[in-house]
C-alpha cells in the first residue's frame, strides 16, 4: 500500500528546499495538490506553503480554495 504524504512530510520538504535555497515553482507545483489533499479543509494547515512561497506563486489557488471551501458550506440548494 502507498504511503501518502501528511501535511507535515510535504511541509518539512518545503522547509528543507527552502532552507537549502533549491526551492522553486516546479516544487510549488508539484506538492501543490499533494498539499491540499492531505489537508482536506484545514486551510490552516497549509500555512507553511504560504509563508514559504511568493504570494504570486499560491494567490489564486488560495482564493480558489476558499470559495471552494465556502461553497461547500452552503446548503446544497444554495451551492
Amino acid at each position: 500500500m502507498e504511503h501518502k504524504p501528511t501535511v507535515g512530510d510535504l511541509n518539512d520538504e518545503i522547509y528543507i528546499l527552502h532552507r537549502e535555497g533549491r526551492y522553486t515553482r516546479e516544487d510549488f507545483e508539484r506538492l501543490w495538490p499533494q498539499l491540499v489533499e492531505a489537508a482536506g479543509d484545514d486551510l490552516e494547515a497549509l500555512e507553511t506553503v504560504w509563508i514559504l512561497s511568493p504570494k504570486d506563486w499560491w494567490e489564486e489557488k488560495r482564493r480558489a480554495l476558499e470559495e471552494l471551501s465556502l461553497k461547500n458550506a452552503l446548503p446544497p440548494r444554495e451551492r
